[in-house]
């Protein structure tokens, strides 16, 4: 505001400067009318004033976003005080909400930016429309001046130049006249409000358009991690290549490592879905409980396999994000209308549920509102979409969203003899199943990872015991660990007091006993 009303009065200052005579009174007269600097300075004001209240709304919108992150802050603190959240989960969140608060402090930067790009096209507007008009009175002045001392001599030959210099001199200071009136300034203040207005509509019907585009065109909604579902063209090649031989497989779920009541379990929910499908019945929603790392997201990749349902993976942490940058219910939409569209049907499964499904008593006004935006839309059961909400913390759950699920199911650690599997499956895939091109000496060598021979079956047997309260994702991240350190000590070949390095670091990690191996 205050860089306006400089240039308002440096302007009226050259007017000033042209009229000497009117210096006194800070008004110049055109043709009998007294024009006063105020009623320019009155709009200019106005302008300046409804700019600050713009950017003030804008920053005041930041600075509660902010506030929200800092209070989430000290939620998670709480939370980890109460036990009910680890000291890593607890780290993890933190980092990621000083994120957004970097992000939001750089758009507070960038609104203030704005602000100033603002009063600068304000003044280009008024100053530099204003001072061309002065220009081109001083131009004609100067001509007329030139056109009269040549006419003392050659008058009847310059009458008619004469003539054209005082229209034009006339021309400018009307046209000066006309933009000097405070009911014409305050035209183009409404013409310039009218073509920003025009300007923000034609931005947000482009974008109700991009939407219906992007529906048509299957792109993935932003709020999914991971989908099997593919474009028109991958499916119609899926399709034609099912005309040359390949046959309809059973639901067995061999591949998934879990007790036989388990996996009956879930094979009986794959069947729910297939034939929820086949017969256009609503699909069921399901939750899956139980500590991390249990196979929760691989079991509903399989169910989805298993009934011939596309997949979407989405996380809680994930969506909170779009919940703090004001993004979250245009994102559950169009997530929504991208699921109606599936030709297949759409399983949406939903990890770390209880981190965006929350109660909604003990959440910010933002966060209830993207709930509430959710349970609108899954109202009633869907024929297009099912839902599986995946957590650790059932309880923490919105009771809207409990009545929302139809099959629940637990998920637990594995025992030893399934871990013993599970050993057996992660040795073979991560070290004797490796093989890759390595430098050695400089050379690229083909090398081929192996087990000792002291790791025998009594040893996994030993392994499964020590690895007690280890999740099947424990243990293949513990094979992982094995295979990396291999290649990076040029160990090729694993024997008990490599493995047993790598066992006690991931037993630490659990804050487990550690024993010495037999």
């Amino acid at each position: 505001m205050k860089k306006l009303l400089y240039c308002c009065a440096l302007l009226w200052a050259t007017v000033v400067a042209e009229k000497p005579e009117s210096s006194k009174s800070l008004e110049f007269d055109i043709k009998g009318i007294k024009v006063k600097p105020e009623d320019v300075v009155t709009i200019m004001t106005s302008s300046a004033q409804a700019i600050d209240y713009m950017l003030k709304n804008r920053q005041e919108t930041i600075t509660k976003e902010i506030e929200a992150c800092e209070l989430e802050k000290r939620m998670l603190a709480q939370q980890r005080d109460q036990q009910i959240l680890g000291q890593h989960e607890f780290e993890e969140s933190c980092k990621t909400i000083d994120k957004k608060i970097e992000r939001l402090t750089k758009r507070l930067d960038d609104t203030n930016n704005t602000g100033k790009d603002i009063t600068n096209n304000v003044q280009h507007v008024f100053v530099n429309g204003l001072d061309t008009v002065f220009a081109n009175y001083r131009e004609a002045e100067q001509r007329k001046t030139a056109i009269t001392v040549a006419a003392t001599t050659e008058e009847v030959r310059n009458k008619g130049v004469i003539q054209k210099a005082n229209i034009d001199a006339q021309a400018a200071m009307d046209r000066l006249k006309f933009m000097s009136e405070p009911e014409n300034l305050k035209k183009y203040a409404l013409f310039a409000a009218a073509t920003t207005a025009g300007v923000i509509g034609c931005y947000y019907s482009l974008k109700i358009t991009a939407h219906y585009v992007d529906l048509m065109l299957e792109k993935k909604p932003r709020l999914v991690d991971e989908t099997s579902r593919v474009g028109k063209w991958d499916r119609m090649k899926s399709t034609v290549s099912g005309w040359f031989g390949n046959q309809e497989k059973s639901i067995a779920f061999d591949d998934i490592i879990m007790s036989e009541k388990q996996k009956q379990d879930i094979v009986l929910l794959a069947q729910a879905a297939k034939e929820a499908k086949n017969l256009d019945l609503p699909y069921q929603n399901i939750l899956f409980h139980g500590p991390p790392g249990t196979g929760k997201t691989l079991t509903a990749k399989e169910i989805a396999k298993a009934s011939g349902m596309d997949y979407a993976l989405l996380s809680g942490s994930n969506i909170v994000q779009f919940i703090k940058n004001g993004t979250v219910v245009q994102e559950l939409q169009y997530l929504f209308d991208w699921a109606e569209q599936s030709p297949q049907g759409l399983l949406v499964f939903i990890d770390e549920a209880d981190v965006f499904l929350c109660d909604r008593t003990k959440t910010t006004q933002e966060h209830i509102e993207a709930i509430e935006k959710f349970l609108s839309l899954t109202g009633t059961s869907s024929k297009k979409s099912m839902f599986i909400f995946a957590t650790n913390f059932a309880e923490h759950l919105d009771p809207a969203i409990i009545s929302r699920i139809h099959t629940t199911m637990e998920f637990d650690l594995p025992d030893a003899p399934h871990r013993k599997t599970c050993l057996e499956l992660y040795s073979k895939k991560y070290i004797t199943d490796d093989e890759r091109m390595v430098a050695i000496d400089g050379k690229k060598q083909r090398v081929q990872l192996a087990l000792g021979e002291d790791i025998d079956n009594t040893y996994l047997a030993y392994l499964a015991e020590q690895t007690n309260g280890f999740s099947y994702r424990d243990i293949d991240f513990l094979f992982q660990n094995i295979r990396t350190h291999m290649y990076a000590q040029k160990t090729f070949i694993a024997h008990k007091d490599f493995i047993e390095k790598a066992l006690i670091q991931a037993q630490q990690k659990h804050n487990l006993p550690i024993h010495k191996t037999p």
